[in-house]
Order: structure tokens, then C-alpha cells, then sequence
């Protein structure tokens, strides 16, 4: 690869024309006007891949058990409006998915991960256990409850209460799961649905090339929540 190839490949940051092409097509999300648009969208995919890239030599780089990859990163902008009552054909948000995967031979699981997030609306960062499936869920709710001193001590450590101030607001139960004491310390995180911490991100810090140093940082600091509802998953 010559010098200016290189230049090229380098992350430089999505930049405000990424936010502004995600908040009209949030105005006009039709397929016309995403037609006339779609170059817009084409540089964007050529910065996330970059973006993936980049990740996964940092990733690599440290040993840290995310898997970073151009096909299983990026979501298409295509939404699958085939049992939703909204039929608006594209999505409004850019989001690059980094999956945990402490054994890196399997790569089926996708529902635990690193996740970015830009739209109109908010910007952020999260990670964690997304819609498990039932088996897994009613699996980490009986090692939370189980090993719930563990946990509090992870979600509870002032550096990671700093960079993960609060829960994805996800579904969650009115009453304690069938079987688990409603009495137990941790009741109210045994009602969710998901286990996924959220870093919000101003918008300027999300679309530049400093996201990069920043989503390795919060990979870092997420691990031990990772690894031990991981183990809850997979128990």
C-alpha cells in the first residue's frame, strides 16, 4: 500500500455530514428520497468500515475479546418492517456492533457486544446482553441472584459508574420473576429484559476521530461486566 492509500485508510471521524444525512432522512424516509441520497450514505459505510478496521486492530492489539468485522459490525440501513406496524424503510440510526467473544472459534451468538450509536436523537455507547432468548435470560437472573455481591461490586466501582452512568431502559417486569424473591437486593435488576450499561456521547465527541480512543476505553472499563454476565449466560 503507497503512502496516500494509507492516508486514506486512516479513521478521521464521521463529522457533521453523517449526523445531517441520519436527521433528513429521519424527515423524508422514503425510497426516493434515499435514491437521490444513497452516495451520501456510501461515504458513510467507507468511514465505518474504516472505523472497524481500525477497532479491530486496536482490539487485536490488546487481546481484548471483541470481534470487529466489516460484515458482522455494520447493520444494514434496511429495516425488516415484515411484523411492524411502521413501514418506513430505513433505519434513522448509524450503529456499529462489536460482538463479545471470549471464545473466539464461535461466532453465532451475536446478542452480547460492544455498541455504537448515532441518531438524531442521542448518541452513545453501550454493551452487554441485548433481547436474550429465554433460556439465557432465566440463566443470568438465577447468577445474578446467585452471585449478586460479585455484580454490585462491578456496577457499583466509581470508574465505572463514571463511564456507565445508567442501564439501557429496556422492557422490564412490573413484578419479580416467577421464582425469584422479591425481597432480594437486587430485584429490581432481576425485572429487566436486557443487562446492557449506557455511556451517552455528546454529539460532537461521536462523530470524531477521537470515538475511536473512546470506544476503546469503554471496551476496557465494560470487560468485567462482560465476562461475568457471560458466564451467567452460559452457565
Amino acid at each position: 500500500m503507497n503512502k496516500n492509500n494509507k492516508i486514506l485508510q486512516e479513521f478521521c471521524g464521521f463529522e457533521e455530514a453523517t449526523f445531517n444525512f441520519y436527521k433528513e432522512l429521519k424527515a423524508n424516509n422514503n425510497k426516493e428520497w434515499f435514491a437521490e441520497n444513497k452516495y451520501r450514505y456510501e461515504k458513510i459505510k467507507v468511514i465505518s468500515k474504516i472505523l472497524v478496521s481500525e477497532m479491530r486492530d486496536r482490539f487485536s492489539a490488546l487481546n481484548l475479546p471483541y470481534y470487529a468485522d466489516e460484515k458482522k459490525s455494520l447493520f444494514r440501513i434496511n429495516r425488516d418492517i415484515r411484523f411492524s406496524s411502521d413501514k418506513s424503510p430505513y433505519k434513522t440510526n448509524l450503529g456499529i456492533y462489536f460482538l463479545f467473544k471470549p471464545n473466539f472459534m464461535k461466532y453465532n451468538d451475536i446478542s452480547m457486544g460492544l455498541y455504537f450509536h448515532i441518531e438524531e436523537s442521542e448518541c452513545f455507547i453501550a454493551g452487554g446482553l441485548h433481547m436474550p432468548d429465554a433460556q439465557a435470560l432465566f440463566n443470568v437472573r438465577t447468577y445474578i441472584s446467585d452471585n449478586w455481591e460479585e455484580l454490585e461490586q462491578i456496577i457499583n466501582d466509581s470508574n465505572f459508574k463514571k463511564h456507565f452512568p445508567q442501564m439501557y431502559e429496556g422492557e422490564k417486569l412490573k413484578k419479580a420473576p416467577k421464582g425469584f424473591d422479591l425481597n432480594h437486593p437486587a430485584i429490581e435488576i432481576l425485572k429487566q429484559k436486557d443487562f446492557t450499561p449506557l455511556c451517552p456521547l455528546d454529539k460532537k465527541v461521536a462523530l470524531s476521530e477521537s470515538i475511536a480512543d473512546i470506544i476503546l476505553e469503554k471496551g476496557i472499563i465494560l470487560q468485567p461486566f462482560m465476562e461475568y454476565i457471560y458466564r451467567g449466560k452460559n452457565q
